[in-house]
């Protein structure tokens, strides 16, 4: 027999497919022709014993529900062992040829079961699509009337009913009548429809736009799918910002997920919702992004951050090559030089990158593993963001990335508590971010202020912890979804899997992010609480120096005699928030370092202006004083941080844009006070390099 192993042990209940059937029955056969050989028992005894075998098999088979085709096969294979078995009593079962005429018989048997189980099966298969054809159509007549009794819309035409691949529910292809109705006409009684067809708890009708105007989708669910967690996948392969992330499933068991690389996130979720889960989804998505970097900004001491950059901490054998997260900012100091850095990444790369952005026939930088998006995903904005912040200029960095930063590749991923403006602050947050998630929210007012006043979303539809809705259309009406889980060991094995996978900066904006980029994790350490975990390396984080004891012979009461004329009354032009009126102090055992001279492109230029006494020049006029190009200027100057104004203005009849002389009068100072260093490129500019 055909045993298997069973919850209590092995089950013995001869389960055969059509072939080991037949050997099993053919070696029934002969042994028991060959215990009657032995036995000299008479050959009627086996003609009898088939004809009964035949006929309470052909019962027992009929009873079962077994086809026609079927009780016949069985039998006359009973009768044809049965004939087998008299010959072989009358003479010899013990003979080739007794052997080899019941293989052929064996071989006959099973492929006649083959072909009678296909034929079966394939019976079975059109009695189902028969059966699901008439209930498609009773389904169609059933949802035509309600939609006609709960919307109120006459002659809607069910195209098709697709059942789900998971039993779970299904999709009407829907036709609308002449008149102007659309498939939002259906999402206004959504709610109405599913009660109308008395749904279970738990399950809904979603309506979504079909392949025209007046085409409709109506997904239906059937059974509650998202009552139990699904884990985040176990697959922390490869993707691409250009491609949509996956968050989580829809009732369907398909994949949900949003496209990020143009569009600015808004996750909110009440307390207890899912929302710091399905964060910790999205940063999934995006550490797998080859063509992406993650900053991370998080004031609530960087919980957000530590379970993506612990992996790299703990390492010791160079198993994890860095952290999964590029930055981390868990103060308000570091944070600002974070969006500053991004500001003026996304400023230098409109101008470094123009040529390649012409090359690809787009006004968007084609992002890929050599120049990466950077995205910045903000945790409990509201800190930030929201009315009463205490960082105004945090958010203000912040709101003008989110307004100029899109197309050069820095992106947004705002999470708080609502959308309401004591979260996000300014509605234009709102207004400018396409992709839109709330997870579970208990009061439909936090919808509609997300998703607008005239959705039409009920909390309903978000029943257990880690459901949700998201939208990346805002015409659209949001979809429902259950995240994926991940936290714990999950979290730490996509650090570990995903460090490898990640970009380095392009050189281009590394420059512009300048020394707070290259020092930052030398700044990170209070991240750790246990620093002993830090591995013993050049690139791991180190603690700040605390140790203030005051070097051997250092005069403590000369530098507070040095630095009195900050406090005398009598002090003339001295103006404390002007550092170019600050008097010299001398520090002991500190040198004044010289000062640097400017490089010769901006003394050229400071000279232009003086020539003229103007107090603003266009860029043309300038370029040509100096022998350089326009388009030298618009690479160089920046990077000093000399910017064009934003406006044109008049020198004589012409209206240009140009430069202010206040602005290269105040960059020479700043170089020769050592404050700004001097990129190679401008340092070593001359006349013949204007090219």
């Amino acid at each position: 027999m055909n045993a298997r192993t069973t919850r209590g042990g092995l089950d013995w209940a001869g389960k055969h497919n059509a072939i080991t059937g037949t050997v099993n029955t053919a070696g029934g056969v002969l042994a028991t022709s060959m215990v009657g050989s032995l036995l000299d028992m008479p050959p009627t005894w086996a003609l009898g014993g088939a004809a009964v075998g035949a006929v309470a098999h052909a019962v027992t088979a009929a009873g079962r529900g077994t086809s026609r085709p079927g009780v016949l096969a069985r039998a006359a294979g009973w009768v044809a062992g049965g004939g087998w078995m008299v010959w072989a009593l009358e003479t010899s079962p013990w003979s080739l040829a007794s052997v080899s005429s019941l293989a052929v018989l064996g071989v006959a048997g099973g492929m006649t079961a083959t072909l009678v189980r296909s034929t079966t099966t394939k019976r079975e298969e059109i009695k189902r699509e028969v059966v699901f054809t008439r209930q498609r159509a009773r389904a169609a007549g059933e949802w035509e009337a309600r939609i006609e009794r709960v919307c109120g819309i006459k002659n809607v035409q069910i195209m098709g009913v697709q059942k789900w691949e998971q039993g779970t529910g299904y999709t009407l292809d829907i036709n609308l009548p002449p008149g102007g109705h659309s498939w939002r006409d259906l999402a206004k009684f959504q709610g109405q429809l599913a009660a109308d067809a008395d749904l279970p708890n738990g399950c809904t009708v979603e309506a979504k736009p079909g392949l025209s105007r007046r085409a409709a989708l109506l997904r239906v669910a059937t059974k509650d799918a998202w009552e139990e967690v699904i884990a985040y996948p176990e697959d922390w392969s490869p993707l691409s910002i250009l491609n949509p992330i996956p968050i989580g499933e829809h009732r369907d068991a398909s994949v949900a997920s949003l496209e990020l690389r143009s569009d600015t996130v808004i996750l909110t979720g009440q307390k207890g919702g899912g929302k710091t889960n399905e964060l910790q989804v999205l940063n999934a998505g995006l550490v797998r992004c080859v063509d992406n970097l993650v900053w991370h900004i998080d004031l609530n001491g960087g919980g957000m951050s530590l379970p993506w950059v612990r992996a790299w901490l703990a390492d010791t054998g160079d198993q994890v090559p860095a952290p999964a997260v590029d930055w981390v900012a868990s103060t308000a100091g570091e944070a600002k030089k974070m969006t500053e850095a991004a500001l003026r990444i996304a400023k230098g790369r409109k101008v470094e990158y123009q040529q390649l952005c012409e090359q690809h026939g787009t006004d968007k930088l084609p992002v890929s593993p050599d120049i990466p998006q950077i995205t910045i995903v903000v945790d409990e904005c509201a800190e930030i963001m929201g009315q009463s912040t205490k960082h105004p200029k945090l958010r203000d960095d912040l709101e003008e990335i989110q307004r100029i930063a899109r197309a050069m590749a820095v992106n947004l991923v705002f999470c708080g508590l609502s959308a309401t403006a004591d979260v996000i602050g300014s509605t234009n947050v709102r207004k400018q971010a396409r992709a839109r998630i709330s997870m579970r929210v208990s009061d439909p007012e936090e919808l509609n202020y997300l998703f607008g006043w005239n959705c039409k979303a009920d909390p309903q539809d978000m029943p257990y912890e880690g459901c949700g809705l998201y939208l990346q259309d805002t015409s659209g009406q949001p979809t429902g979804f259950k995240g994926y889980r991940l936290v714990g060991t999950a979290l730490a094995t996509g650090a570990r899997a995903v460090a490898a996978l990640r970009p380095g900066l392009d050189a281009v904006s590394t420059r512009l992010a300048g020394n707070d980029y290259a020092t930052r994790w030398e700044r990170a350490a209070h991240l750790v609480a246990d620093k002993a975990m830090a591995p013993d390396r050049p690139d791991a984080l180190e603690a700040p120096d605390t140790d203030h004891a005051l070097p051997e012979g250092f005069d403590l009461a000369q530098l507070h005699a040095g630095a009195a004329v900050f406090t005398t009354a009598a002090a003339v032009g001295f103006d404390p928030l002007d550092p170019s009126t600050w008097p010299p102090i001398d520090v002991p055992g500190v040198g004044i370092p010289p000062a640097v001279e400017p490089p010769a492109l901006l003394t050229r230029l400071l000279e232009v202006f003086a020539r003229g006494g103007h107090d603003r020049l266009h860029t043309a006029t300038l370029a040509a004083e100096i022998g350089t190009t326009p388009t030298v200027l618009g690479k160089l100057l920046p990077q000093i941080g000399v910017q064009a104004l934003p406006n044109a203005f008049y020198v004589g009849p012409d209206r240009n844009r140009g430069y202010a002389r206040a602005d290269l009068d105040t960059v020479a100072e700043r170089i020769r006070r050592g404050e700004i260093a001097v990129p190679a490129d401008v340092a070593t500019w001359t006349p013949d390099t204007a090219a």
